[in-house]
């Protein structure tokens, strides 16, 4: 995985971005689970808040793929 970094998680999960073509960057969430799911943001990466929108959507793709594991 290069210079990628890997967090300990109680999903698998990987963020992917794409370059901006004019203000926000955006960042994807892909579930590597055995349904495929993913939640795009688009995020100013010099927001104060970018840390805060990446982890909440980290939990609302927990969040769906809990409730889906249950359905």
């Amino acid at each position: 995985f290069g210079d990628a970094v890997i967090n300990v998680s109680e999903f698998d999960a990987a963020w992917f971005s794409r370059p901006p073509i004019k203000g926000s960057v955006a960042w994807e969430l892909r579930y590597l689970g055995e349904m495929p799911y993913a939640l795009l943001e688009s995020v100013d990466e010099s927001d104060p808040e970018f840390e805060n929108i990446l982890r909440q959507t980290e939990e609302r793709l927990l969040e769906s793929v809990a409730r889906n594991k249950t359905a």
